[in-house]
């Protein structure tokens, strides 16, 4: 059996014991919100904290909390905003000085805002966290603390710019800018991209993680994937990075524990199945191959299995996804070789970094434009 722990966004925990084939055909809902939550339709990680039980080591004791570079009134919680049930919007329909529009979306660690402010007359996106007062709210506080503090330090077209934070009633927010557009993962639920425009995406995101390690040394996306590329309408960039909730760098640690799994199951690579711990450059150079292979193919990496775990055996297995040259003939050989390296097993077998990755790239797009 494959023992594992999901918490449902919710707060819910739940241990799940699945025997070989099950493994495809079990679902799990939550018993106190009914939501999916095995197999998840996405991420197990982008919405909660799904850690197999691969080791018993504990939680890093010197990574309880967070290092904190934000705004005081950001951090003012304390133990009162761990304890309360607070949900955006306030009934006023206001943000600080922003007017709420209207919700775009909503994760297990907060929702998402459409909002105006109300002297300018600009759009924003707006992040809050959503508190349901249990034993996991000091975790996803620190999530969601993180994120804000890796948006801050960074400043790139290719990544969603941050553009303030605050408090209001005890629970913090932070905005970022508002793009025209759609996710990735949107796109590809209608169509297949043309080589002509999978390559400049994934150019750009390469880009933006050459930037990032300028920045941070260490800093490590951790969940590249279609639903965490944005396409604006305007393809001026033709792509943008966004959710930086699971990322870790040299000031913002993994708040994961020995043993555990970070990222979205399809587009993850072995080392971050084994332990999210050991993720590195090539972590992420993995999960951008695997999105690239799902722009030109149609479908993830490793399709036919649609268990989270299923997928793990394949890839902790050393079993490659189905070639992408058999879902998508006739393109030129040296994609096939890009995303096969960007993909390899080992992470020395892929590219070093993103710099290195991005001239590989540049020399596709020039050949295929």
């Amino acid at each position: 059996m494959t023992p594992f722990e999901i918490n449902c966004p919710c707060g819910t925990q739940l241990l799940v014991k699945l025997k070989g084939a099950l493994e495809d055909q079990v679902e799990i809902h939550c018993q106190k919100c009914q939501r999916l939550i095995f197999p998840e339709s996405d991420s197990l990680l982008a919405e909660g904290v799904a850690i197999p039980l691969f080791s018993e080591s504990s939680e890093d004791s010197d990574l309880t909390t967070t290092d904190v570079y934000l705004e005081e009134n950001f951090l003012d919680s304390g133990s009162e905003l761990l304890q309360t049930n607070k949900i955006y919007p306030p009934s006023n329909q206001n943000i600080d000085q922003f007017e709420v529009l209207e919700k775009i979306g909503e994760g297990g660690m907060g929702e998402i805002f459409l909002a105006q402010d109300s002297t300018t007359q600009e759009k924003y996106v707006i992040k809050t966290l959503k508190l349901m007062g249990d034993e996991n709210q000091e975790k996803v506080l620190d999530y969601f603390l993180r994120e804000a503090q890796v948006l801050m330090s960074l400043s790139h077209p290719s990544i969603v710019q941050f553009k303030g934070c605050g408090n209001v009633e005890g629970i913090p927010y932070f905005a970022m800018e508002f793009i025209k557009g759609k996710d990735l993962k949107q796109v590809l639920l209608r169509k297949i991209l043309k080589v002509t425009h999978a390559l400049p995406i994934t150019y750009h995101i390469t880009l933006a993680l050459e930037y990032a390690l300028t920045v941070d040394s260490e800093l490590i996306h951790r969940d590249i994937k279609p639903a965490n590329i944005f396409i604006p309408y305007s393809r001026k960039p033709p792509a943008k990075l966004i959710d930086f909730g699971l990322a870790k760098g040299r000031y913002h640690q993994t708040l994961a524990r020995q043993g555990a799994f970070i990222g979205t199951p399809h587009y993850m690579s072995q080392e971050q199945i084994f332990d999210a711990k050991n993720a590195s450059h090539q972590s992420d150079i993995y999960s951008l191959g695997a999105t690239l292979y799902h722009m030109l193919a149609g479908v993830p990496p490793y399709a036919e299995h649609k268990a989270p775990m299923a997928v793990f055996n394949a890839v902790a297995g050393k079993r490659p996804p189905v070639p992408l040259e058999e879902l998508r003939p006739r393109l030129p050989k040296a994609i096939y070789q890009t995303v096969e390296k960007m993909m390899a097993y080992e992470p020395s077998d892929r590219y070093s970094c993103a710099s290195e990755l991005k001239q590989v790239l540049t020399k596709l797009i020039q050949r295929c434009t």
